[in-house]
């Protein structure tokens, strides 16, 4: 094992329970070939700097298991599903980038643009410093963007810009934003603030709430939606609140398994619901110490009903998105929260202060 790995960059981080083994390793450098055919619209990018998501960490358990076995062909796995680095080499059919060129990963959802390549993330292997990539799947970062920004930057405003353009905002609306602290949820606020709307954030931890009123936040509810039997509405200073307001017009909902089936007596007639994820993504590999809701399909669809709200899922986004959300940053209207940044060995305390650190507020980043 040492053989693989500079003396030192071996470090252990226990995540959820489980140990994880993690470190640098030196392999070859990667060739790239501009005359052979599968490369013509290929670029060749060296990483600045590489961030992980939620959804990423079962990705590093499974890997985990798999670097165990000790198998030769599963030896180590790299991760991370966001980017930021310079294109070193392009294929000859490339028109849009040239190296040199500052690029971040996109992950355009549906629909890649080309026939044949995959639509969605880039990469799961954001941290290999040398990677190849479809140029539809990368996008030039604005000059004033810094690489750190760049590795935190498109997979969320991709999605935050799809879920606000399909919630149709109007300026009355009354808007919900729930788990205030997690990187999606800080991302629709900072999407939010041009809008000057009413907006509450869901918080169980009071140290935020002079980051939240300071952001564009009107108020902030200091709950635990697991403590409430059936809804929000138990809360006291839930039901105060509704009574003052009224009901919300638009949910922003980042873990839809926890909170969805404990807002319906929130909602107002014709409520627009919004998610993007679930926080009991992969039962199978994860666990948990908060149980998702489980209702039957009755009782699940009947408040929905009667009150004709619009559950609506998303997943990523489309260029337009995207753009829009570039064009927002250069702007000033639109800005990623970065908590930390890391580099050098330090693996593990990148992955702990990402997954584990309750004190977090923002991005993490690993810089090159």
């Amino acid at each position: 094992m040492q053989e693989f790995f500079p003396a030192g960059s071996i470090e252990q981080v226990e995540i959820g329970g489980k140990k994880i083994y993690c470190g640098q390793i030196e392999t070859d450098d990667m060739e790239f070939d501009k005359a052979k055919p599968e490369n013509r619209s290929m670029v060749m990018v060296r990483k600045k700097a590489f961030s992980c998501n939620y959804r990423d960490l079962t990705l590093i358990y499974m890997s985990s298991d798999r670097c165990t076995e000790r198998s030769e062909s599963q030896f180590f796995f790299p991760f991370g599903s966001e980017f930021s680095g310079e294109v070193v080499a392009v294929g000859p059919e490339v028109i849009d980038f040239k190296p040199g060129d500052r690029v971040m990963g996109k992950g355009t959802y549906p629909h890649s643009g080309v026939e044949g390549v995959m639509p969605g993330l880039p990469t799961n292997n954001a941290s290999k410093e040398y990677e190849i990539f479809h140029a539809v799947k990368l996008v030039k970062m604005p000059d004033a963007m810094s690489y750190a920004e760049g590795a935190t930057f498109a997979l969320g405003a991709q999605t935050i810009y799809s879920m606000l353009r399909r919630l149709r905002l109007k300026s009355s609306d009354r808007v919900l934003i729930t788990a205030g602290r997690s990187n999606t949820s800080l991302m629709a606020l900072a999407a939010l603030r041009k809008y000057n709307l009413n907006v509450t954030v869901i918080s169980s931890q009071k140290e935020t709430n002079d980051f939240f009123l300071e952001n564009g936040v009107t108020q902030v509810l200091n709950i635990d939606v697991n403590q409430a039997k059936e809804s929000i509405v138990e809360f006291p200073e839930v039901k105060a609140l509704l009574e003052k307001q009224g009901l919300f017009d638009c949910i922003i909902d980042p873990m839809t398994d926890i909170y969805l089936t404990k807002l319906t007596d929130a909602m107002n007639v014709e409520c627009r619901y919004i998610t993007c994820g679930l926080f009991n993504q992969f039962p199978d590999v994860m666990t948990s110490q908060i149980s998702p809701s489980e209702v039957s399909i009755n009782v699940f669809a009947k408040p929905f009903l009667f009150k004709n709200i619009e559950l609506i899922y998303n997943c990523l986004g489309y260029d337009d998105d995207l753009e829009r959300a570039i064009e927002d940053y250069k702007n000033k209207n639109y800005e990623i929260l970065i908590d930390s940044t890391f580099s050098g060995y330090q693996t593990a305390a990148f992955l702990s202060r990402t997954y584990t650190d309750k004190k977090r507020l923002g991005k993490v980043v690993f810089l090159y």
